[in-house]
């Protein structure tokens, strides 16, 4: 289960911090895990959005904050033929996309 809230952690090198563009966002990979499901599926954000029942907009600023509940993940894995858990499983193929 994800945590419930975004959190931004920072490596330290020593008692200085790095530059804001060296902090690690743990979030940062589940928009990218999902555009990665959809090229391997070779299907469109506007596709997704239809199976799901929701707007393009809503859908592409989802992904834009990275903001997806594990419930709409499960719910795009369902709809990509796939299963979520942290990453997607291909049903057919097995293939892992993390």
């Amino acid at each position: 289960m994800l945590p419930p809230h975004k959190t931004t952690y920072n490596i330290t090198a020593g008692a200085k911090p790095l530059p804001y563009d060296l902090r690690i966002d743990f979030y940062m990979g589940m928009a990218k895990l999902v555009k990665a499901l959809l090229l391997e599926r070779d299907m469109t954000m506007t596709g997704l959005a239809g199976i799901l029942g929701k707007t393009v907009q809503n859908m592409s600023a989802k992904l834009r904050r990275d903001n997806l509940s594990e419930k709409e993940l499960q719910d795009i894995a369902k709809a990509c033929d796939a299963k979520f858990s942290g990453s997607f499983i291909l049903n057919d193929t097995g293939k892992e996309i993390k």
